[in-house]
């Protein structure tokens, strides 16, 4: 063998020798290395996904602590009755005619269609206790029934609602109606609800049928406006059944005037509290004027429903005594003085103001027809004040904006 042809075995045999090292050190090293590599990366993935996980139910431990609490109480045999008794007592509290309420269980508790834990047991999470209820109210009535199912701190909803004007209004006239609303006595609904509940299958064992504790309970009636600012009762207003709630208003849509139907009809008082009222015997009425913490005084308008009294929509804690000629205010006072035995008001239509005496029993037709002279405003101690300004208008509103819901 000559130089030459040692010198070619001996390249070819480290070529092979390299080619060889190679392809063993990628097939049995590298390449298990970047599986591994691979592999480890996955791991840390789940590892990071089950960390996340773990933390999210963590996160939602105090949920599920609130919903054991919100929960029927695990005792389903007691907590399903005492559920219905408290459906009836909220029913009767919101105003519908006792004669009509009926609550009656549908199917006792099931848990159809519910999830359930992981496991062959497949044990369900929740069950469902269900209700058909109806009673006869109006729509006021409703809302308010309504407002109360939904404050109460339970696992709870209504899955269907139906309401139906009677076929006939015999019912709703011996009831006497609403009775603000121009004489129409016609205004009971048949309501018809299914009410669904649920028994966590962590529920508190407690005797009771509310949990004692509340605080970290959320908002069930929620939405854009703060609770402060909700008024459900408004919706009264709009009956999509019998129409608007506002009166008012004669034969073939005539506006009628109220000031005669107007009167100053008692004086009460409650420790150090003067409360006049003006009964408007009209549109059945009271105008309940009282003085305001920070000074001044405030006129809360209210109807009477066959369960009592409630307050016009829009017309709490007014700053001023308005009358409306159907939904146009066609009247406004200021009130200047309360006393035992008269009324005070001043209107600021006319420059300079014109001031009115209203006496036990007057109306404001009555009271309107003579201003008082100067000397009898310096008898009274009140000394005469220009119109507010528009400023001062929108300083009021403002101040009756943060004073409360109306």
């Amino acid at each position: 063998m000559t130089t030459r042809e040692r010198t070619m075995s001996a390249v070819i045999a480290v070529f092979i020798v390299a080619v060889a090292s190679g392809f063993f050190g990628w097939q049995f090293i590298l390449n298990p290395l970047n599986a591994k590599e691979v592999q480890i990366a996955g791991l840390q993935k789940d590892i990071g996904k089950r960390l996340d996980d773990l933390q999210a139910v963590q996160r939602r431990k105090a949920d599920l602590e609130r919903w054991s609490r919100m929960s029927l109480p695990a005792d389903t045999d007691i907590s399903t009755l005492a559920y219905s008794k408290k459906i009836n007592e909220l029913l009767n509290s919101s105003g519908f005619d006792r004669n009509s309420i009926a609550v009656a269980p549908r199917g006792g508790v099931s848990a159809q269609g519910v999830p359930t834990y992981p496991g062959p047991a497949k044990k369900p999470i929740y069950q469902k206790v269900a209700y058909h209820v109806t009673a006869e109210g109006d729509i006021a009535t409703l809302v308010d029934w309504m407002e109360r199912f939904y404050k109460l701190p339970l696992l709870h909803q209504i899955r269907a609602l139906t309401i139906t004007k009677p076929t006939t209004s015999t019912a709703a006239a011996a009831r006497g109606g609403r009775g603000g609303r121009g004489g129409r006595s016609e205004e009971s609904l048949n309501i018809a609800m299914d009410i669904e509940v649920l028994v966590l299958d962590k529920a508190e064992n407690r005797p009771a049928l509310l949990p004692d504790k509340t605080d970290d309970v959320p908002p069930v009636i929620a939405g854009a406006l703060p609770s402060s600012e909700r008024k459900y009762g408004s919706i009264a207003a709009k009956d999509p059944f019998y129409g608007p709630l506002s009166t008012s208003q004669g034969p073939e849509g005539t506006s009628v005037d109220l000031l005669p139907f107007i009167k100053l009809d008692s004086f009460t008082r409650s420790g150090n509290t003067l409360t006049v009222t003006l009964r408007d015997i009209y549109n059945n009425y009271d105008y309940e004027i009282t003085p305001r913490a920070t000074g001044g005084y405030q006129v809360t308008t209210s109807y009477y429903l066959p369960s009592g009294k409630r307050t016009l929509p829009g017309r709490n804690q007014k700053r001023e005594l308005e009358v409306y000629d159907g939904n146009t205010l066609s009247h406004h006072w200021q009130i200047v003085q309360v006393s035992e035995k008269e009324l005070i008001i001043r209107s600021d239509l006319v420059k300079p103001s014109k001031y009115y005496r209203i006496q036990f029993g007057q109306s404001l037709e009555e009271a309107i027809e003579k201003a008082l002279d100067p000397a009898e405003l310096t008898a009274l101690g009140i000394k005469e004040e220009p119109a507010p300004t528009p400023a001062a208008d929108d300083k009021d509103k403002k101040e009756e904006k943060k004073d409360g819901p109306e």
